[in-house]
């Protein structure tokens, strides 16, 4: 009664938390600590060593589906006895390390945390995977937390680590060639990953990472999806390794629902739990292009001789200028890619439309990031 009590109010907290979309919460693993470098002083070194001497207290008390898990364990029949499985949780927890900082598919959205949150949100496979870890709580009740969560593998990896060293002999030496081990799959199954990883042609959040470290540091969470307060932000649902990931639709935007990113707003960078958003201030925001305004003139207005000027009236950063143009005997408008922010105020806004095939007079063009 004296642990549940207090277990039980630190999950409302996180509930809490999650719900407010507090990024607070994610630093609590080892995981999503290691992919936010600008707190790693003050978060990632305290977490490290209290995991040292303090055995997988992230699990036993802080983690929510954890906590959901031992209440349907506690209803789960006799359980299907599986194999060991910790070293698949460890090479997983391994791979996503090394892929955060060279770039590739990384395995956070795995972590109990992203699938929570994720859940609570209403984002489709956080919510998926959280159904699946209650149904594999009942029927293989150790299986997750003592095997596949690599979140929890990474915690015990961090707390056997000083051990290593006070185990003498010949059980000294197969910890140490275990775990090296381990280590080393990890390290190959990253590489092979990064290699495998391909640009996607996606619109990125404002702040995003170049696509290869933005694939491995996105935990497919939603936290900015639903900050942004436009709606312009969406889930990837094609099957690959975006999917989960946000991305810009533009296309989206119609008269009754202007659909494009403010300029005002950083809301997204502010959610993300883990670096793949820089996070960012509306001053410095303008220097994170999300994409180009193109124009299409042979469907603008002014082609055919109608009085427009509504894109440059909405842009932002004054970016669209008109200029006369003897060949088009009208004013064009011009675009200044330097000063274009790519927030697709103005192709909202556009009234020059094809309804047909859905072409527009300005179309946003991507930013390839490497």
């Amino acid at each position: 009664m004296f642990r549940r009590l207090p277990r039980t109010l630190l999950f409302f907290l996180i509930t809490y938390l999650c719900w407010k979309g507090s990024a607070a919460v994610y630093y609590a693993s080892p995981l999503l600590a290691a992919a936010c470098p600008e707190e790693w002083l003050f978060v990632g070194v305290p977490l490290l060593l209290s995991l040292m001497f303090w055995r997988r207290w992230v699990c036993r008390w802080v983690c929510p589906m954890g906590f959901l898990q031992g209440w349907v364990r506690q209803l789960a029949w006799k359980g299907i006895l599986f194999p060991n499985a910790a070293w698949i949780g460890k090479t997983l927890a391994v791979v996503s390390l090394v892929t955060l900082f060279t770039g590739g598919v990384s395995f956070l959205w795995l972590d109990p945390f992203v699938i929570y949150s994720g859940t609570l949100h209403g984002v489709g496979g956080p919510a998926t995977l959280a159904v699946l870890l209650l149904l594999l709580a009942y029927f293989v009740p150790t299986l997750w937390c003592g095997g596949l969560c690599p979140c929890g593998a990474a915690q015990e990896m961090v707390w056997r680590l000083p051990r290593l060293f006070r185990v003498r002999g010949a059980a000294g030496r197969r910890s140490f060639l275990k775990m090296a081990g381990l280590v080393t799959v990890g390290v190959l199954c990253g590489g092979l990953l990064k290699r495998l990883v391909r640009v996607v042609p996606f619109f990125r959040p404002p702040g995003a990472v170049q696509e290869s470290l933005f694939l491995s540091r996105c935990t497919r969470c939603g936290n900015c999806v639903n900050a942004c307060p436009t709606g312009l932000l969406q889930i990837v649902s094609d099957v690959g390794e975006a999917y989960g990931t946000p991305q810009a639709e533009f296309y989206r935007s119609r008269r009754d629902a202007r659909v494009y990113c403010d300029e005002t707003c950083v809301a997204c960078t502010e959610v993300c739990p883990t670096s793949a958003l820089s996070p960012l201030t509306v001053e410095t925001k303008k220097n994170f292009p999300i994409g180009i305004a193109r124009l299409n003139f042979s469907l603008c207005k002014q082609y055919y001789q109608h009085e427009c000027d509504i894109c440059g009236r909405e842009c932002p950063t004054q970016a669209i200028s008109f200029a006369w143009s003897e060949e088009e005997y009208c004013r064009v408008p011009v675009i200044n890619s330097q000063l274009c922010t790519g927030c697709g105020r103005c192709a909202a806004y556009c009234p020059g439309t094809e309804e047909e095939n859905g072409l527009r007079a300005i179309e946003m063009e991507r930013i390839t990031h490497c």
